[in-house]
């Protein structure tokens, strides 16, 4: 191609209305339950917006055989718009789709939400520039409030396990410890303790082993609570010691 055909052609081409959309933020991750908000904005050259359609679809992180692609959401000029079955009274424009504002919120967010969600925007007059953008989204599932318990005698001189576990988080919950006196007043944690994976283990305990034990169950979500309050006793002594969950 002649020189003076390249540039008559660059020159055509920029002559062209244009379609250019943005996402704001292109990768996300949420808590399930929580609203998904996609906020995306575009601009076009075109001098009417007459057969503009605004279509959102999810890309699932494995993709079915039968259903490649989810529709999530479909806007078109007149102010209608259709909505994909997995998605009805849980989506809707947050703002004004016909004054280049293309965004999105999902309510209630799923396990299922998680992929590649993919909006275009179109007229028939744009021809040149980017149609299409995307957002990677992950729903996270924060930790449910821990079940604590104790295994074990609570008595001197016996070794304890004091159990914390979180029926569901994704990625899976990480556990700490907290202890305070029965002043209720902070300090570290029995110099005979081993913290484990499934719980807090305390060897030849004493009185002053007696206290509160705080469990966290977090991952990169949210996190929870429960605790435990310890009361050891002389052996062969019955002991009391109660269990309460916060989230």
């Amino acid at each position: 191609m002649s020189g003076a055909a390249l540039l008559y052609l660059l020159a055509a081409l920029t002559s062209l209305n244009a379609m250019m959309i943005n996402v704001k933020v292109p990768h996300m991750e949420i808590a399930r339950g929580d609203a998904l908000h996609l906020q995306c904005t575009y601009q076009t050259t075109a001098p009417t917006k007459n057969n503009l359609n605004i279509e959102w679809i999810l890309v699932e992180e494995v993709p079915s055989e039968m259903e490649p692609t989810i529709d999530v959401i479909q806007y078109f000029y007149d102010g209608l718009y259709s909505v994909g079955k997995n998605y009805k009274g849980r989506v809707n424009f947050t703002g004004d789709a016909n004054g280049e504002d293309c965004s999105i919120a999902i309510q209630n967010a799923q396990i299922t939400d998680t992929g590649t969600y993919v909006v275009e925007v179109t007229t028939p007059y744009d021809l040149v520039g980017t149609r299409k953008e995307t957002v990677d989204v992950t729903v996270l599932v924060p930790p449910t409030p821990p079940i604590c318990k104790i295994e074990g005698k609570a008595e001197y001189g016996e070794t304890v396990k004091l159990m914390c576990h979180s029926e569901e988080g994704s990625p899976a919950p990480v556990y700490s410890w907290q202890n305070y006196s029965p002043m209720n007043q902070p300090r570290e944690l029995p110099q005979m303790s081993i913290q484990e994976a499934d719980g807090l283990t305390l060897r030849n305990i004493s009185a002053k082993t007696s206290g509160f034990f705080i469990c966290t169950s977090k991952n990169k979500i949210r996190a929870a609570t429960c605790n435990i309050t310890l009361a050891v006793m002389p052996r062969f002594s019955r002991f009391n010691f109660t269990v309460t969950t916060h989230q």
